[in-house]
């Protein structure tokens, strides 16, 4: 049987609504279900074990991600997806309306993309034991203008609604949403992030400190 699907697989199939994922299915590709426009929701096979990056990216209509019964992997509780044991926040559903989001203590970590295209949400709450964001958490949020960092959380800080890290030397996340058109980075700043600032419409100047000494890509 099939055991895995290819990165770009489903790219671009417009017309799909729904698929049937094989039993036995171990492994999803990179965007797999990349512009599946039209597709509402997905339920992965128990077997699947790993998803490689953002797989649903470009899928405008899906509000839930399932998993069969039996999963040691991936669990869904709303239609979110996370890992088995909770520590792991995966994936947020593109079409979800909710306009708010809590990341609850338990998890420990964001994947990469985790929100990508979440255009209703205008703010996300972090719990106090994340302790890992993964690149481009929130890119194409457009409405989002405020993250939320519960007060306990010892590895992120949050500075005029900017994520960064602790101690304010990598900056992380720059909401979609903030209608600054000015942005002044603080002079504790070293790293940007891969994607900081990604598919923000609003500002008009960026002004960089002289501790700058990597900037991620696009």
């Amino acid at each position: 049987g099939i055991t895995e699907i290819g990165q770009l697989f489903f790219l671009n199939q417009i017309a799909v609504e729904s698929i049937q994922l094989p039993k036995g299915l171990l492994k999803i590709g990179g965007s797999a279900f990349r512009g599946c426009s039209k597709l509402k929701s997905i339920t992965l096979p128990s077997t699947v074990i790993s998803l490689d990056y953002h797989p649903f990216l470009g899928c405008l209509s899906l509000t839930d991600v399932f998993v069969e019964e039996g999963s040691e992997t991936y669990k869904s509780i709303d239609g979110n997806l996370y890992s088995k044991d909770g520590k792991i926040f995966v994936y947020h559903p593109q079409a979800k309306r909710d306009k708010s989001f809590v990341i609850h203590d338990e998890i420990e970590e964001i994947k990469y993309a985790a929100f990508v295209g979440s255009s209703y949400l205008e703010s996300v709450h972090i719990g106090k034991n994340v302790k890992t964001i993964k690149q481009t958490p929130f890119f194409s949020c457009s409405n989002l203008k405020t993250i939320i960092i519960d007060e306990e959380n010892q590895y992120f800080e949050i500075v005029d609604d900017v994520l960064f890290n602790k101690n304010k030397t990598t900056l992380v996340s720059y909401p979609n949403g903030k209608e600054d058109t000015v942005y002044i980075i603080p002079s504790t700043v070293t790293t940007i992030q891969n994607s900081a600032f990604r598919d923000d419409k609003h500002l008009e100047t960026l002004v960089l400190p002289s501790s700058i000494t990597s900037i991620g890509t696009y």
